[in-house]
């Protein structure tokens, strides 16, 4: 949240909305993410 200086309840909401969505996943307990949509832009632009 301070490297793009936003507050850490704004990261939290965008991080739980993204998570309902399906968008992103807890890879990790390091609080490491997986943005799930990736692989279909990076296959999507090289095809």
């Amino acid at each position: 949240a301070l490297t793009i200086d936003e507050t850490d309840d704004d990261v939290m909401v965008t991080i739980n909305y993204l998570i309902n969505q399906g968008l992103l996943e807890v890879v990790t307990e390091n609080d490491e993410y997986y943005l799930t949509e990736i692989p279909n832009l990076i296959r999507s632009e090289t095809e």
